[in-house]
């Protein structure tokens, strides 16, 4: 794996960025159809559910049944929320003009609030303002996820280093050329990802771990939606039990 600041850009240096986008947009059409259906269901299995609890009496034995199935729908109401992460974002005019390092900053103090050490993450940011066109909130969840993903890779006491650059691209066939693009760069020394699954970690739901959660598995899907969304790419340089570093490139303004 190449250094960590190096400024250089592949963006087909994981994944084909073509081949991605159709799949993404294949999952993102099936995911609406399957989330607005289910969700006109669930609608009105939650609304029976209300006025069942509100007519009937908490000391009568099946109260606790329907509020255990209430809980239940709401779950997968939330869950259904969660899919529409598949959905594909088409790229948007902003005209929000944003700081990429304060975007860094902001992900860095919501993983402390989680609590993450502050000292196992290192930045290294551009001295100059970045400006980007974008939505804040969203580019810092971006960081997040990749920091996060980051953080699990190492463990509790492992080092993150987070850069941020500018970089030109001057050709490549299936990006806007000729331009600077506003790079993050996450750095982790984990056990790196191997060549087979570098191919899949941006699918919905593709995970290596045991025991995980509803979310699990939609991080990176949503990295790469966010990147979509602001005409964006991600990168991925990555080698097992030597690190990984994932690179979010975003067009600068003028």
């Amino acid at each position: 794996m190449s250094a960590p600041n190096e400024k250089h850009c592949n963006p087909h240096n994981s994944f084909n960025r073509d081949y991605e986008l159709e799949k993404m947009e294949s999952l993102s059409k099936l995911a609406k159809v399957v989330v607005h259906d289910l969700n006109n269901h669930l609608a009105g299995i939650l609304g029976n559910l209300s006025v069942s609890l509100r007519k009937l009496d908490k000391n009568h034995p099946i109260y606790p049944l329907l509020v255990a199935s209430q809980g239940s729908a709401e779950r997968g109401a939330d869950f259904l929320k969660q899919l529409l992460i598949l959905s594909t974002k088409t790229p948007k005019p902003y005209s929000n003009l944003i700081d990429l390092n304060l975007a860094v900053k902001d992900a860095v103090e919501k993983l402390c609030n989680c609590g993450f050490n502050s000292n196992t993450i290192e930045l290294s940011l551009d001295e100059k303002i970045i400006y980007i066109l974008g939505d804040l909130k969203k580019i810092s969840r971006a960081i997040f996820n990749l920091t996060l993903n980051a953080k699990e890779a190492v463990g509790q006491h492992g080092l993150i280093k987070i850069f941020t650059s500018i970089q030109h691209i001057e050709h490549s066939e299936s990006i806007t050329n000729g331009i600077n693009y506003a790079v993050v760069e996450v750095v982790d020394s984990g056990l790196g990802i191997s060549p087979q699954n570098q191919t899949h970690i941006f699918e919905p739901f593709f995970t290596t771990k045991e025991n995980c959660s509803r979310r699990c598995g939609l991080g990176l899907t949503e990295v790469w939606n966010i990147a979509h969304e602001h005409q964006g790419f991600v990168t991925v340089d990555s080698e097992e039990n030597v690190g990984s570093r994932f690179g979010l490139f975003f067009p600068m303004t003028e």
